[in-house]
């Protein structure tokens, strides 16, 4: 198709999405993760970002899904993922390492086992909305979700 013409091919076209996404839409994570906050502010902006961009797109974070149909993609949309999710795991970690220096939270697991917890809440909150539960119910589980691993 002619679109295809404008991006080199499908490949480029869902590499452009995926920018596009990460523009967007996550780059508020992002920021919520950088602010001069508590961890609990940030932990609780997070939950809502998560709750309120679930509730008006159920089949959750298109970056997710791409990763989890990695094997239906080009390699140029594969690298894109990879490096937005290596982006936001950075961030993530930066700001997990900032609060417990700062003496905020401790960390029961790996940094690398928190980092896959606080990203995989996404899914979580996905999974609580297909199942009916109510926002209010949704952040507190998810909130009890990184408070298996992260006390604080």
């Amino acid at each position: 198709p002619s679109i295809y013409r404008h991006f080199g091919s499908e490949d480029g076209f869902k590499t452009a999405v995926l920018q596009h996404y990460e523009d967007k839409y996550l780059q508020a994570f992002q920021q919520c993760f950088c602010r001069d906050v508590s961890f609990d502010a940030a932990r609780d902006e997070y939950i809502s970002l998560l709750v309120k961009g679930v509730q008006h797109h159920n089949k959750g974070c298109l970056m997710f899904q791409t990763r989890e149909a990695a094997s239906e993609m080009g390699p140029q949309t594969n690298a894109c993922c990879e490096a937005i999710y290596t982006r936001l795991s950075s961030h993530v970690e930066k700001w997990l390492t900032g609060a417990e220096a700062r003496g905020e939270i401790t960390i029961m697991v790996s940094m690398s086992a928190a980092v896959f917890m606080v990203l995989q809440t996404a899914s979580l909150v996905r999974n609580a909305f297909s199942e009916g539960l109510m926002t209010d119910q949704i952040a507190t589980l998810a909130r009890l979700h990184l408070d298996s691993c992260i006390t604080s």
